[in-house]
């Protein structure tokens, strides 16, 4: 049987590893309290599978490491060391056997390289197939997609930021110099800024800092619309109501002076748009996450698979809840064959309510067929339960 022996630099103990999950973190509920400030309430969890057992990270603080490298989840073999803070946690398992090549190469990373650091970025997905990945470390990076670890998220998001920030001064100065060159040279004695001539064909624009004059019928709609989208352009849920009435704008008057200055409103609309759904994916995150935690597979299957329904046009987007929608699926079906087999234990010792009330949890835990994704492991805990009746 596997063990864990959980050391903090003055005493040691031994953990039978009995579980299908078994949760190591600073909180007092979890099986494996470890007292270290350095480790989050919920750090981490040890995984039974079909080959061991693997360690997972739960997007702590400070991140876990296993033989000093950091990991996000890792398939654990004999003598491995998990590192949480001060506390060292050594796996053993007598009955371990070294899994196929195909298996182990799922748990490989996806390039080789140093051991990530708090600033680092993630390396680039290898294209090399799972039969022909070399044997290597045996961790594997969790998706962006709401898997990755907090340091690495807040690592990656600074990076961005700064990259961001230096553009934007990139360009505004680039911008201002242009202009003050264009300004000398096009009105070297002074005045106010040349006219913006128009194309041919078409109405000249307007200058998008003048207002609309209320006493055309384009200009008073303008008006509306921009009246409108001032008072609502701090929800961004008011996008879509604004983006209607700006294409109304456009087609029912093709050539009005006032289309340049419908730009910045259609712009606002696009990256409203683009804010809401993000919102709207974290969310999803964040209650399948909470679902899962507490055993509702069914529910946080069903609410992923409804935003993927609303989620059509944005690949990032649309890889994110799939990365997700797996991660649920593993972690139910995992749960599913642990508590099957708990469940006929006990209908083999002759404890058949203890038994029925085991099926009938695990029913409830996967939607109770409502869910397409588990009606298999929905129809063999009905089939057994029937079997008790």
């Amino acid at each position: 049987m596997a063990r864990l022996i959980v050391k903090d630099g003055s005493s040691e103990r031994v953990i039978e590893l009995v579980d299908a999950i078994t949760i190591v973190g600073r909180s007092s509920d979890n099986k494996v309290f470890i007292d270290d400030k350095q480790a989050s309430r919920k750090h981490c969890h040890f995984e039974k599978t079909d080959h061991g057992y693997k360690l997972v990270d739960l997007e702590s603080r400070n991140g876990t490491r296993v033989n000093g490298k950091i990991v996000n989840q890792s398939l654990l073999r004999p003598s491995d060391r998990v590192e949480i803070g001060k506390h060292v946690i050594v796996y053993e398992d007598a009955a371990f056997k070294e899994p196929p090549a195909e298996v182990a190469a799922l748990f490989a990373p996806a390039a080789a390289g140093p051991a990530l650091s708090p600033v680092a970025s993630a390396p680039a997905p290898s294209e090399t197939s799972p039969s022909s990945a070399p044997q290597g470390p045996r961790t594997q990076r969790r998706s962006a997609t709401g898997h990755t670890t907090a340091i690495e998220r807040i690592a990656t998001a600074e990076v961005a930021r700064e990259k961001q920030l230096l553009t934007r001064v990139g360009v505004i100065a680039g911008v201002f110099l242009i202009l003050v060159i264009a300004l000398i040279v096009v009105n070297p004695g002074g005045g106010g800024p040349p006219a913006v001539p128009a194309r041919p064909g078409t109405a000249p624009m307007t200058d998008v800092r003048r207002p609309a004059d209320p006493s055309t019928e384009d200009g008073k709609a303008f008006e509306e619309l921009n009246d409108f989208w001032e008072k609502n352009r701090s929800n961004i849920s008011s996008a879509d109501q604004v983006a209607r009435r700006a294409e109304g704008f456009r087609q029912r008057f093709p050539k009005s002076p006032h289309l340049l200055s419908l730009e910045p409103i259609l712009k606002w609309t696009q990256e409203a748009r683009r804010r809401g759904r993000v919102a709207e994916i974290i969310e999803t995150e964040r209650q399948a996450q909470e679902e899962s935690k507490r055993y509702e597979y069914g529910a946080a299957a069903k609410r992923v698979n409804a935003q993927l329904l609303r989620v059509t046009d944005d690949l990032e987007s649309r890889n994110r809840l799939v990365m997700l929608r797996m991660g649920v699926l593993d972690k139910a079906r995992v749960y599913s064959q642990a508590e099957l087999r708990k469940a006929r234990d006990l209908a083999e010792q002759g404890r058949r309510d203890d038994a029925r009330r085991s099926f009938e949890a695990l029913l409830f835990s996967l939607g109770d067929g409502t869910v397409e994704d588990f009606a298999d492991l929905c129809k063999a805990a009905r089939i057994s339960l029937e079997a008790l009746k």
